[in-house]
């Protein structure tokens, strides 16, 4: 992988997903759905690097992280 699509999916794991997650909640949409309307998404990542992005197996690790920030949200 490319030193620019490691800084894309390092980017993408702690400020694009974050965000996409919180719109696909409050709107009612699966995560990949919110991702292929951002640009900032679209532009590093095509279908199949979005399916990595999203698949569970990737970041399971910090999933108590990710959720404890969700909920710190309100």
């Amino acid at each position: 992988m490319a030193h620019y699509q490691l800084c894309a999916v390092s980017t993408c794991y702690t400020r694009v997903l974050p965000k996409g997650a919180g719109s696909a909640l409050e709107k009612g949409t699966p995560l990949i759905a919110q991702l292929r309307l951002m640009p900032e998404v679209t532009k590093h990542f095509d279908e199949a690097g979005l399916r990595t992005l999203v698949d569970p197996a990737g970041y399971l690790g910090t999933s108590r992280e990710m959720v404890d920030r969700m909920l710190a949200r309100g």
